[in-house]
């Protein structure tokens, strides 16, 4: 039979559960509101391997990039060429702005 320390005990325990679960749910949806308006990454799909050569031949200087109608004016830009099949993803283009 649970006697009323025991019931104490565990409503405490139970609250101690839900308090960290909260804790841990703020601290990951600030990290993550943090991290995106940090970085403001964008991301672009290359549809063709002619797309991804012409990437790759790119300098990581400011300029204006164009894929798939869409122009893109990058500040600065790393390359992930490890992802397979095709078609690739081009992550981490770091954007001052977005024009479609």
């Amino acid at each position: 039979m649970i006697t009323n320390k025991k019931r104490g005990f565990i409503l405490i325990e139970s609250l101690n559960a839900l308090l960290l679960c909260a804790f841990a749910l703020l601290l990951l949806f600030a990290l993550m509101r943090f991290s995106s308006h940090r970085f403001s990454l964008q991301y672009a799909q290359t549809s063709s391997l002619a797309d991804i050569l012409a990437l790759d031949s790119l300098p990581c200087t400011p300029q204006t990039l164009k894929i798939d109608n869409k122009t893109y004016d990058i500040n600065s830009c790393t390359f992930n060429n490890t992802t397979a099949p095709l078609p690739y993803t081009l992550k981490y283009i770091k954007a001052q702005a977005v024009r479609k």
